[in-house]
């Protein structure tokens, strides 16, 4: 089974003092099957950027004009139509010529300035599908206020995935955590588990559990899960599962994942 393991999941669990390429080689060596290792993509006309001003388009009325810092020396104007732009976001920077994933076909492309609605938009603030991030296509995707400002993005916000092919007898590896544990006995460095809370031993309070049969069944888990709101998980869990090469839904279902 292939599976995805983002690098920065992995090192939560387990130090890495070593290159991700040394430690592919590692792993695939151990009889971990490496089948690839993936950098991000984004070149050096994508960087982050701060929104300095935000005006109405002159000419339309859906449309603004954002100055964006990007760390050279002039910043540049920007005609977009997203509505969740505010003065001091941070948000990733597109300068004309770089390579962006079309919002509409889903295919790479190559940013080229042009005038909308008699501008000059001078490249372009991205969303998440332009980033090649997930499908969301509607917003800009706002970063982290602590990202530096200038910053080529693929270095602050840029995963490295590793694609493992485990073999059947090794249902160990099939996660995160199976991989850290192997990541430590490689490397043999420390393993961090996960922090978990502990199920009591009594039913919880509103769940009726009997068991019948103690031969039959002389242990049994439950849980019972109170006051839960359906709605989309938070940015960096669906970062997370994208990365992991899974398609978020909503915080039930991703939280499984």
């Amino acid at each position: 089974m292939l599976i995805k393991v983002p690098l920065s999941w992995l090192r939560e669990y387990v130090d890495i003092p070593v290159s991700p390429e040394e430690l592919g080689n590692r792993l695939h060596m151990s009889s971990t099957e490496v089948k690839g290792i993936d950098r991000p993509w984004w070149g050096d006309k994508i960087r982050v950027g701060r929104v300095s001003e935000l005006a109405k388009h002159p000419n339309a009325d859906k449309l603004q004009l954002a100055t964006i810092e990007y760390g050279a020396s002039q910043p540049k104007t920007v005609v977009t139509g997203a509505t969740n732009l505010t003065v001091g976001a941070i948000v990733p920077y597109a300068d004309e010529g770089a390579e962006i994933v079309d919002g509409h076909t889903g295919e790479r492309t190559v940013l080229k300035g042009r005038p909308m609605r008699g501008i000059q938009s001078e490249g372009m603030v991205l969303s998440a599908k332009e980033l090649g991030l997930g499908e969301e296509h509607e917003g800009i995707h706002l970063l982290g206020p602590d990202l530096p400002v200038g910053a080529l993005l693929r270095e602050v916000l840029g995963e490295t995935i590793f694609s493992f092919e485990v073999q059947p007898n090794r249902p160990d590896c099939l996660g995160v955590v199976g991989m850290a544990r192997e990541t430590s006995a490689v490397l043999a460095t420390g393993l961090r588990d996960p922090a978990l809370d502990r199920l009591v031993d009594r039913a919880p309070k509103g769940l009726d559990l009997r068991i019948e049969d103690d031969a039959a069944c002389p242990r049994f888990a439950a849980a019972l899960l109170t006051s839960v709101r359906l709605g989309p998980s938070p940015a960096w869990m669906q970062a997370r599962l994208i990365a992991a090469g899974m398609r978020p839904i909503d915080n039930v279902v991703d939280i499984t994942n």
